[in-house]
């Protein structure tokens, strides 16, 4: 992996906008669909939804936190890789409708994105790619028939690589549909229930989001979701603002 330099995250609380600009260029060795390195660049709690924005500190991305379900994500060409999204902080089994206006003009990702903990795994329902298959490496180990499209599951392990619970061997494991699409409902429970019955068994869930990744394109991506037990009136939670020689934390409230 190529080390981290550093990243200024500069937070603009009037609009809701928050702007990743690197100060030198970084990112990871290897193709796309690398585990994405905790902390993110920024994430927070907003009006009953979770906020998650990651990028590598290449080229410039900016993530803005719209009213209820929707966020918007633009990048650069030279941005390598960043992933950004909205959804809930501990997932399950939910059914996510989403809207989107998902362009990038050389490879990118949509789709519902989360973490399991004992055991550790990154998973992703992905409803749309561009620009190459999304996995590299993997193991073809069944389909899923969901919300009208067939979904090849392939799984991989990942050795010593960055996780959620810092450096760690997991699995990832992608349902991804054949008939692609930007708007609809992911039934996630057809999803993870296909998975149980090949054999992998999912653990306690950390945060899942409706996301969108994009890897050196020029991107404008605007999302809507919905469903789930998102969109209440209880008071957003902030992140504590901390900084350190490899990335900055913020808040995106």
């Amino acid at each position: 992996m190529v080390p981290w330099k550093s990243l200024v995250v500069d937070y603009l609380f009037a609009t809701g906008v928050c702007v990743a600009v690197a100060v030198e260029r970084q990112g990871f060795e290897g193709g796309p669909l690398m585990a994405r390195a905790p902390p993110p660049s920024a994430s927070a709690l907003f009006v009953g939804y979770y906020n998650y924005f990651w990028t590598d500190g290449s080229g410039n991305v900016t993530y803005t936190n719209g009213g209820g379900g929707t966020y918007k994500i633009s990048a650069s060409a030279d941005a390598a890789h960043w992933i950004g999204g909205k959804g809930w902080n501990t997932g399950i089994s939910y059914s996510i409708s989403f809207s989107a206006d998902f362009r990038v003009n050389n490879k990118g990702i949509l789709g519902v994105y989360g973490w399991t903990v004992n055991p550790l795994i990154e998973y992703y329902v992905v409803e749309k790619f561009v620009g190459f298959y999304p996995v590299s490496g993997g193991r073809l180990v069944g389909q899923v028939v969901s919300d009208g499209s067939v979904y090849d599951v392939v799984t991989l392990t990942r050795v010593n690589q960055p996780s959620i619970r810092g450096t760690a061997t997991y699995m990832q494991v992608r349902s991804i549909r054949s008939s692609h699409r930007t708007s609809g409902a992911v039934t996630l429970a057809n999803h993870f229930n296909a998975w149980k019955s090949l054999g992998i068994l999912l653990g306690s869930f950390e945060y899942q989001i409706f996301a969108a990744e994009g890897f050196y394109s020029v991107s404008n991506v605007a999302v809507t979701i919905a469903d789930g037990p998102g969109a209440t009136t209880t008071n957003p939670v902030s992140t504590t603002s901390t900084i350190s020689s490899q990335r900055t934390t913020t808040s995106l409230i």
